[in-house]
């Protein structure tokens, strides 16, 4: 029994396109020419036709049936020329090579067919696919230059252009760009945190524990989302905090009033101040490029605790002012315990030693060390 396949593809540059239609429209032109639904065989994938034919499973599985298991096709049916592919080259190269396996291609906008009824290839037919198949490249291309014009015309307008912000910041019925308040505080307790000393793995861990939901756990939280083929597919209310996450949003410079789009800096509404941000960058790139001979050793690090909460004090900078040792319950609740400025108490320390009688008398033998 002869058989027949439709390829029907669709571009992931829009979410919202799907295979019925061509497979609908393709199923009805084939049953009119005399085939049943048993004959027919789709293959179908959302893929963009720049790929390359290797790179898209569906069609490179429908070729190799072709090529493996001669006269199993007798014609394949697509929509249109783009539909096959948006690549002038490799569109050719796959018509070329139908062709070359006698298979028929038949396209339902215009209506032309590869080969002539005595199975010779269409040489008028492929002088105006060869045509079409540009024309439908500079299409693309054209398409692509507008939307990209017109997504930066919003973005310049302060509105979103996808719809997905930044943890922090939401749209409003208008399309633009504003903060969100539930959000904001969370934002600005990891700036705060992070200046303080506590580092991105602490504040992540501190985040989950809090059960703060994550961007992706909030709007997506029933979906599968897959990031990488080797891990296995999961919801998005599963998704956690990482220190990863964490640094992403410390350098994003959305959250001192400067949104990256293209090449552009366009102005949003801040959620922390430019010294604030600036600083925490600063520290960032400190911890990166550490020198161990340049390292402050703070001399009471993990000796002393809050008074208040019992957790333990660390050494760190507070923007704007002097080294502190501070309570790191910042980030879950800040007690009220102050900080302690590092060189008063370590002077007091200093101090102490250098006058204690023990220091006094090693210091007069210091040969009783080495014994």
């Amino acid at each position: 029994m002869d058989k027949v396949a439709i390829y029907a593809r669709v571009s992931t540059a829009d979410g919202k396109q799907e295979f019925e239609r061509q497979v609908n429209d393709l199923t009805k032109i084939i049953k009119n020419s005399g085939y049943v639904e048993e004959q027919i065989e789709i293959f179908t994938e959302k893929i963009s036709g720049y790929k390359k034919v290797e790179d898209r499973p569906e069609l490179t599985r429908m070729l190799n049936i072709c090529e493996t298991t001669p006269h199993h096709f007798k014609a394949i049916y697509i929509t249109e020329v783009s539909r096959l592919g948006r690549n002038p080259r490799t569109t050719r190269d796959t018509i070329e090579r139908l062709c070359d396996l006698s298979v028929q291609l038949h396209i339902s906008n215009p209506p032309l067919s590869t080969l002539t009824p005595d199975g010779t290839r269409n040489n008028i037919v492929h002088m105006m696919l060869g045509i079409a198949i540009e024309f439908a490249d500079i299409e693309a291309k054209t398409t692509k230059t507008r939307m990209a014009s017109g997504k930066l015309t919003r973005a310049m307008k302060g509105k979103t252009t996808n719809n997905n912000q930044p943890y922090g910041y939401t749209s409003d019925k208008d399309g633009y760009i504003i903060i969100d308040e539930d959000e904001r505080i969370i934002i600005e307790q990891i700036f705060e945190s992070y200046q303080s000393g506590i580092g991105t793995r602490v504040i992540a861990k501190t985040l989950n524990e809090m059960k703060v939901p994550t961007k992706l756990a909030k709007t997506k939280p029933n979906q599968l989302l897959n990031f990488n083929k080797s891990i296995p597919s999961i919801e998005g209310h599963e998704i956690k905090w990482t220190d990863v996450v964490v640094r992403q949003i410390l350098i994003n410079t959305i959250y001192k009033g400067e949104k990256k789009y293209l090449e552009e800096t366009i102005p949003i509404e801040p959620i922390v101040s430019a010294e604030v941000f600036d600083y925490c960058n600063e520290l960032h790139k400190s911890k990166n490029t550490r020198n161990i001979l340049t390292k402050y050793e703070y001399l009471l690090k993990d000796l002393i605790r809050c008074g208040c909460c019992g957790r333990v004090y660390m050494g760190r900078y507070v923007l704007g002012g002097d080294a502190v040792y501070r309570c790191t319950s910042s980030l879950k609740k800040r007690c009220d315990n102050r900080s302690i400025n590092i060189s008063l108490i370590e002077t007091i320390i200093y101090s102490l030693i250098l006058n204690s009688d023990t220091l006094l008398k090693t210091l007069e033998n210091p040969n009783e060390m080495l014994s």
